[in-house]
């Protein structure tokens, strides 16, 4: 699970590093909370 909650957040586009450790301590939460996340938007 945490594999694929990093997976999620990488393709939102947030930190794949970050992502990874979360998931790997939290598992199912992450992935819940990643699943959850709205895209970033590069604003300038």
């Amino acid at each position: 699970m945490g594999l694929l909650a990093a997976r999620v957040a990488k393709r939102k586009g947030y930190n794949l590093s970050l992502w990874l450790i979360w998931g790997l301590i939290g598992g199912t939460v992450a992935f819940v909370t990643a699943s959850r996340l709205k895209p970033k938007t590069d604003v300038f």
